[in-house]
């Protein structure tokens, strides 16, 4: 079941402001995983379609394989957007699926297939682009970066996240490229 976007955007205020992290354009997702119960683990044979993963509930097999509970392992070998994204990644996941006694193993392979239903995927966004200051600093940009490339550009870097994440927000807060014509210098 597709979660709302509001319930999404509560959720993430709501655990944010439960670890006592301070709300900005760079929350500390590593201190976010830590207050969680969660550790982070570097993935010592990275592959480079493997970004991150988790495992809750693991099963006999599962321990006998070397895998622990409640671990992100991620690909630290990638680019350092790309690892926040992927920490946010399963973090949301387990605030998402921890209450499941079920197994549950996730594995974040690509930031290049955008999937508009993933529930972990938009909660990692509204994670770590904030909604106010995001569309705050979007429009911003319209008025001062001359095309759409260029926004995302400019907010990525902002709010240390790959594109993937601004043009997810972007479509999911429903923004528009608009820009004003800007006018000729006078001599």
């Amino acid at each position: 079941m597709r979660r709302s976007h509001i319930e999404l955007e509560n959720t993430a205020e709501n655990l944010i402001a439960s670890l006592g992290i301070k709300r900005g354009f760079k929350p500390d997702v590593k201190r976010m995983a830590v207050s969680l119960g969660l550790k982070i683990s570097q993935d010592l044979k990275p592959s480079n379609m493997t970004l991150s993963a988790l495992l809750l509930n693991g099963d006999d097999a599962d321990y006998l394989a070397g895998r622990q509970d409640n671990v992100i392992v991620v690909n630290m070998s990638r680019d350092e957007k790309d690892v926040r994204f992927a920490i946010a990644y399963q973090i949301a996941n387990y605030v998402l699926f921890a209450d499941e006694r079920a197994r549950y193993y996730n594995q974040l392979t690509s930031l290049q297939v955008s999937s508009p239903d993933d529930d972990g995927i938009r909660l990692a966004n509204a994670i770590l682009l904030n909604e106010t200051l995001f569309i705050e600093n979007f429009k911003k940009a319209l008025k001062g970066v001359p095309n759409d490339f260029a926004v995302r550009r400019n907010l990525s870097d902002k709010f240390q996240v790959p594109l993937y994440s601004v043009e997810q927000r972007v479509g999911e807060l429903e923004l528009e490229y608009k820009f004003k014509p800007t006018k000729g210098k006078r001599k």
